[in-house]
């Protein structure tokens, strides 16, 4: 804000004060000004101008005469208040800090500032248009907007718009709104994304809207509704796109960047912050979500996470547990179950993963050997037909019969079958005595001699046709090799 005299400055950063808006009068004085300058005179103008330019920081008025008109570095300004005349370069200067573009990420909410505003209360318009006339800009017609008499109209149809989505819905109940965009049995991916990206669109107007009126008092009318879509938007995203949950995605102004920050609850910041099931409070974070909806979503990603991340270490096993979380996820959204269930459910599937190892070690296998015996008792490679060498009648764990598993064993198995687990140890000390050769890895030799063992040892049980066989070895010799750098 440039203000007119030195003594007005004083009046504007009074009246902000009274209404709640941090300011500093930033202006020249002198031990004889009164009184009324003894706040300007003993402010620290350097740490208050320092203090601005941040963008958590206070004041977040700077209230100025006759100074940082040049050389003033502050990109987080967006709204200049003109209240006296400028012209030819100290008006271009002035104008040209708020289109600095900024952007700033507060507890992984991410804002951008896309323009600048400049209020004329002076009547400069016309030195402005004589000043730019000079530039050759693409969108120098653009550089002066008239401000519409009455914001309310436009603000409303934009607000309205976009709640439309939520049509005889609480927007208050911002988990039945969520609720809008979850899958069903005719959704391709996580979520209804081209629903959500049609509600985004009448969102990102409505925001837009409010970024470019504001401080006007009739937008902030309007500060409650979009502080509701937002939440429900924060939530739509920390759900269903966990693993962008932390990118740019208020797509809104730096204006109010403030309100958003201020109103996206703290359940929310949780849900967008990395779950792992090998969490020691795991469980506690789970209990603390706002619904069954949003404690399915995080335990099915937390679960998918680990699969992928340990598909190498023992493949049967996590392919069985993949294919019963797709299971689960598949009966939730055929609404065959509700998320309380299937709540229950994922937690079995995640026990399994947290009992791999002691499951093995209690039936004197190690992880290598366990590996093998999942490989063995894996129907895709030793063929339904025969049941293979290591079946013992429980299916798939969650996905098979009834869709119910073993409490906390691993895979939904009931025992182990003593003849799968000697071939697993034979196996297992064939892969040791050709893992000590160096760099046995890349020699194909050597892998290949591995593979010739592996199928000695399996093929006296009969259990196997040759080309099973072969296709055991394969397998084996691969899982030695992605464990080899555990």
């Amino acid at each position: 804000m440039v203000a007119p005299s030195r003594a007005a400055a004083i009046r504007y950063a009074g009246h902000l004060i009274d209404f709640g808006v941090s300011a500093s009068p930033i202006i020249t004085t002198s031990p004889q000004d009164g009184r009324e300058f003894k706040t300007a005179r003993e402010l620290n103008q350097s740490l208050v101008t320092e203090a601005f330019v941040d963008p958590e920081g206070e004041p977040e008025v700077l209230v100025v005469v006759d100074m940082l008109l040049t050389g003033f570095d502050a990109p987080v300004e967006q709204v200049l208040y003109l209240d006296r005349g400028l012209r030819e370069h100290g008006l271009l200067q002035a104008i040209a800090r708020v289109n600095r573009r900024f952007s700033h990420v507060l507890d992984g909410v991410a804002t951008e500032k896309t323009h600048g505003l400049v209020v004329d209360y002076c009547g400069v318009s016309q030195d402005l248009e004589e000043v730019l006339s000079s530039f050759d800009w693409p969108d120098v017609d653009d550089a002066m907007l008239e401000m519409e008499e009455s914001p309310a109209a436009v603000i409303e149809a934009a607000a309205a718009a976009a709640e439309s989505w939520f049509e005889g819905r609480d927007l208050a109940d911002t988990w039945a709104c969520v609720a809008v965009f979850a899958p069903d049995a005719a959704t391709e991916g996580a979520f209804k994304i081209d629903l959500f990206e049609r509600f985004n669109a009448d969102y990102r107007h409505f925001s837009i809207l409010m970024d470019r009126f504001l401080p006007d008092p009739r937008a902030l009318d309007y500060q409650d509704r979009l502080a509701r879509l937002t939440e429900i938007r924060a939530c739509v995203r920390a759900q269903y796109l966990r693993e962008d949950a932390a990118a740019d995605w208020t797509e809104i102004g730096a204006k109010v960047k403030k309100l958003i920050d201020e109103r996206i609850s703290a359940q929310v910041r949780e849900m967008m912050k990395p779950v792992s099931i090998l969490d020691a409070d795991f469980e506690e974070k789970i209990a603390g979500l706002p619904s069954d909806e949003a404690r399915a979503s995080v335990m099915e990603h937390a679960i998918r996470a680990q699969i992928h991340e340990r598909l190498g270490e023992n493949p049967a096993f996590f392919e069985r547990l993949s294919e019963q979380l797709a299971w689960v996820i598949g009966e939730l959204r055929n609404r065959l179950i509700d998320s309380a269930v299937a709540c229950r459910r994922l937690a079995e599937v995640a026990q399994q993963i947290l009992r791999l190892d002691d499951f093995a070690a209690e039936h004197g296998l190690s992880p290598l050997a366990f590996a093998v015996y999942e490989l063995l008792d894996d129907r895709s490679v030793a063929g339904a037909g025969s049941g293979g060498v290591g079946s013992v009648g429980v299916g798939p764990g969650l996905g098979s019969g009834d869709g119910e598993a073993g409490e906390g064993e691993a895979g939904g198995r009931a025992r182990i079958d003593e003849e799968a687990k000697r071939a697993a140890l034979e196996i297992e000390s064939v892969v040791e005595r050709h893992r000590a050769v160096v760099d046995w890895q890349s020699n194909l030799e050597v892998q290949r001699q591995m593979r010739r063992d592996v199928k000695r040892e399996l093929r006296p049980s009969g259990a196997h046709t040759e080309e099973q066989l072969d296709k055991l070895a394969a397998r084996v010799v691969e899982l030695a090799r992605r464990r080899s750098g555990r």
